[in-house]
């Protein structure tokens, strides 16, 4: 179908197939190409998908792809309930964000988590590394069966302290 330079509309009260008979090993590409000859800005939308009520899949013309949403922020923008399954879903290798208010996973993570709205481990939480709680600003307060730390820095339950090193308590320096 060639329109020169109008719309190309396709109605149906049925279904639209497009199917394709490439070869295997041949000297297409692609089996299925949607381009534009036009140069896209980056929020114009080169696909959608969707139905009367809800635009499910959108591709912006800066490559962000938006499930759930017609205005994705990032490369991969998933508004709802996002599960990965497979043998190694959690893997990953950038930067996380999560907003929602549960996440349920045992990721492998090699970069900055930043959770919005608090994280919580129930069970173990190691860092094999530095890690910081808060930013001098919070107050935060630690609570095992052993001892604890108060959200005014008071501690109860420690028995005793072993340094091999120099510390300070109440300003007062001892070896």
């Amino acid at each position: 179908i060639n329109s020169g330079t109008g719309d190309v509309i396709l109605t149906s009260s049925d279904q639209i197939k497009l199917n394709t008979s490439k070869a295997s090993g041949g000297t297409i590409t692609e089996a299925l190409s949607l381009k534009s000859t036009a140069d896209l800005a980056a929020t114009d939308e080169l696909l959608q998908i969707g139905d009367s009520a809800l635009d499910m899949l959108t591709i912006l013309g800066n490559g962000n792809v938006g499930i759930g949403t017609s205005n994705p922020g990032s490369l991969l923008e998933v508004a709802g309930t996002f599960t990965v399954s497979g043998s190694n879903p959690t893997t990953l290798g950038g930067n996380l964000t999560v907003t929602g208010t549960a996440w349920t996973a045992t990721p492998t993570i090699s970069g900055l988590i930043t959770a919005t709205s608090g994280l919580t481990a129930n069970g173990t939480l190691t860092a094999n590394g530095a890690f910081t709680l808060g930013d001098n600003g919070d107050t935060g307060s630690i609570n095992t069966s052993d001892w604890d730390i108060s959200t005014t820095g008071d501690m109860t339950g420690i028995g005793a302290i072993t340094a091999d090193g120099n510390f300070t308590l109440s300003g007062s320096s001892a070896n």
